[in-house]
């Protein structure tokens, strides 16, 4: 008899070809992994909360274990057994994934991980069909082709935004394409720029050349327009890695440079230069100004945001020597920052207005929510990753070295974006790191020797559980994302309705938002902001102590329950609240004054008086520091209040002082000027209370002008 000739590669017998159905079902698979893929950057809902990233999300995270359910019924080897090479990133992957669940075990509010435990389980599906269930390194090209043109789709839509006023793709922040955000849009873009080298350099046709060409410079032009610094950091970075390894590939860059690549990429460049240039001499497109400010401002750590950056960093360092080894767990740093906010450097931008939800670092708020055992295992994925690379950039053929290349890039530059911004909160940039940790795993496989295998007895038990696992998770998954998806909506529609004035319908739409997911503490708080305007304040103090429950250091919320709480009268209730939120922020306006509103009600004239003073200095700093940051903070509220409590006291020409400047900070007062008049006319200055109340004499003349016009 003959003997079987054994597989140089894996030791084992000649693989079985598998035909008919059975060979139907990788090919499935692999078609809906590169829909899912391309698809997921172009998703976008027209309203709601985050009306762009959870769609995709959801997108994501069915497409996942579709493509691994797709693939399980053809899944075969030789021997009939189910075999695989196991990495020691596999374990890094899991430890982290094991570690994000551990963390809310001690959390203030579990709730708040769910939606990126979910996104995250998706990736770790994804890492695992790539690493152990891809054919051939083949595949790897498709994947390269795919996202190159997603990102060509994702630039022409920024580009088209930013110079035709496409108003289709709703956005927050222009030119953001299909992301709502053009820093977020800029994420996407850095990651799949080395992807798309990489597909430029393994094309074959010219069509496919073309396309991936296209694709670098529009991404470059679309980078331009973000005024992202995160991004162009990351792209000078990929582009000096790749100028340094040139030299490994000369062989492959003397056979791809050949005079037809070459003239087509010079045409290229000569139209989109001459079109560039003709649009520049005709004014239909021009230098943006901001563009400039941005490029010379890259280096000043004093102003903006890299200011603001520094003291996020440095209070946050505070927490993490805080919580070193269990850390405050997975998306509970929001929750925990108010206590922090001022532990190094005091934050003055937190307030009432704004609260810090992220650290603007990924790096640094995985160490502060995993804790230091956490933090092992997430930048653990990323020793092994680059030892993977080290192993197939040593020993594998040219073609697999340079796809190695383009893969640790990608990495790369989630490495650098994930420094200043927050790419893990988002929907795409996880998925194409934990990609690149299947591609790289299995690129480094062969030069691997370890091999796990199910015997053909378990094959059907372990696919059955395989298969149970992944329709539990899109159950949970749809279940969960949809809930999230439909309360964004639903609070969408009350914020728009809260702004008509139509109080009542914003109160309907909140209550099915919060049926939806109750855990979204704006939701609670734009409800019973609702019920106070409302009069019925008993309701919203029930509303903000939800709040509280899950949030127990929302200052708006205790402001704002105090303020109720002196509305009804409970004195001591709304002065706990109050003394509180000055605990968490010793230096706010606001609740100063609204402490002062409580002592003048009760006729401590002196103590409001003093709080007042204390909240006039404290507004004061607060538009010094709005002043650097080219914004207006303007609060004329003490001053009025002031004005009242020294009226109480009978010191008019006090009270006149600071009515005149409560119009100096904002001139459409009302109240002000209203009793500045009578003051005026009090101490006999009638031709200033003439000139006071003259501008509310033509405002009342122009309406009834009004009236009668439309009558």
């Amino acid at each position: 008899m003959k003997k079987k000739k054994k597989n140089k590669q894996s030791g084992e017998g000649p693989r079985r070809t598998d035909t008919g159905l059975r060979a139907l079902w990788p090919r499935l698979s692999e078609i809906a992994f590169l829909l899912m893929l391309g698809c997921a950057p172009l998703v976008f809902l027209r309203t709601g909360g985050a009306f762009e990233n959870n769609p995709k999300m959801v997108l994501l995270e069915i497409g996942a274990a579709v493509a691994v359910l797709l693939l399980l019924p053809g899944k075969r080897t030789g021997t009939g057994a189910w075999s695989w090479n196991v990495s020691l990133l596999d374990v890094f992957v899991l430890c982290f994934y094991m570690v994000c669940w551990v963390s809310l075990c001690q959390t203030i509010s579990f709730q708040q991980a769910v939606p990126q435990l979910l996104h995250w389980g998706a990736c770790v599906i994804l890492y695992f069909y790539l690493a152990h269930c891809m054919r051939d390194a083949a595949d790897i090209k498709k994947i390269f082709f795919v996202s190159s043109l997603s990102l060509l789709a994702v630039c022409v839509i920024g580009i088209m935004q930013q110079h035709f006023n496409v108003t289709w793709v709703p956005q927050v922040k222009s030119p953001a394409s299909t992301f709502g955000n053009r820093n977020m849009a800029s994420q996407f873009v850095v990651m799949c720029f080395p992807l798309a080298v990489g597909a430029l350099v393994a094309a074959n046709g010219m069509l496919m050349r073309t396309a991936c060409t296209l694709s670098l410079i529009s991404s470059i032009i679309f980078l331009a327009y973000t005024r992202t610094r995160s991004a162009w950091l990351a792209v000078f970075v990929v582009i000096g890695l790749i100028t340094l390894s040139l030299p490994f590939f000369r062989k492959q860059l003397r056979a791809r440079l050949n005079t037809k690549t070459v003239l087509v990429t010079s045409v290229l460049v000569v139209v989109i230069c001459g079109a560039a240039l003709l649009l520049f001499s005709r004014g239909i497109v021009t230098v943006d100004e901001r563009l400039k400010r941005r490029i010379f401002s890259m280096t000043d750590v004093q102003k903006g945001s890299a200011n603001k950056r520094l003291i996020y960093w440095s209070n946050t360092l505070v927490m993490v020597r805080d919580n070193f080894w269990g850390g405050v767990g997975l998306k509970n740093f929001k929750l925990n920052y108010p206590v922090y906010h001022r532990a190094a450097k005091v934050d003055w931008t937190f307030g009432d207005e704004f609260q810090l939800t992220r650290v603007h670092n990924d790096h640094l708020q995985m160490l502060v929510e995993l804790g230091a055992p956490g933090f092992c295992a997430y930048s653990g994925m990323f020793v092994v990753f680059m030892y993977l690379f080290w192993v197939t950039f040593r020993r594998a053929d040219p073609r697999r070295r340079f796809a190695a290349l383009s893969i640790c890039l990608c990495v790369v530059s989630f490495c650098v974006i994930a420094c200043f911004t927050f790419p893990l909160e988002r929907a795409m940039p996880p998925v194409y790191l934990f990609v690149c940790f299947g591609l790289m795993s299995f690129l480094a496989a062969p030069h691997l020797r370890s091999r796990v295998a199910v015997s053909s007895r378990l094959q059907v038990p372990v696919r059955g559980v395989t298969a149970c696992v992944l329709v539990l998770f899109v159950c949970v998954s749809c279940g969960a994302m949809r809930n999230v998806i439909l309360s964004d909506f639903n609070y969408g529609k009350a914020v728009n309705l809260f702004r008509q004035g139509n109080i009542n319908g914003s109160n309907r739409f909140l209550k099915a938002a919060i049926g939806h997911w109750p855990w979204n503490e704006r939701i609670h708080l734009l409800l019973a902001g609702n019920y106070a305007a409302q009069g019925n304040h008993p309701e919203a103090v029930r509303q903000y102590e939800r709040v509280l429950r899950f949030h127990p250091y929302n200052f708006n919320a205790m402001l704002n329950a105090g303020f109720s709480c002196m509305e009804m009268g409970k004195t001591d209730e709304a002065e706990r609240y109050f003394k509180k939120g000055l605990s968490i922020l010793p230096d706010s306006p606001k609740a100063y004054n609204n402490l002062g509103c409580l002592y003048l009600k009760h006729k401590e004239y002196n103590r409001a008086i003093q709080c007042f003073k204390r909240a006039v200095s404290l507004a004061r700093k607060k538009r010094y520091h709005a002043v650097t940051t080219n914004t207006e903070t303007k609060f004329a509220q003490p001053h009025l209040n002031l004005g009242a409590a020294y009226i109480a006291q009978n010191r008019l020409g006090d009270a006149i002082g600071e009515y005149e400047k409560a119009l100096q900070l904002d001139p459409g007062l009302e109240t002000a000027r209203k009793r500045l008049a009578l003051l005026y006319q009090k101490t006999g200055n009638m031709e200033k209370a003439r000139q006071v109340i003259q501008p509310l004499l033509k405002k009342l003349t122009s309406e009834q002008a009004n009236r009668r016009t439309s009558w």
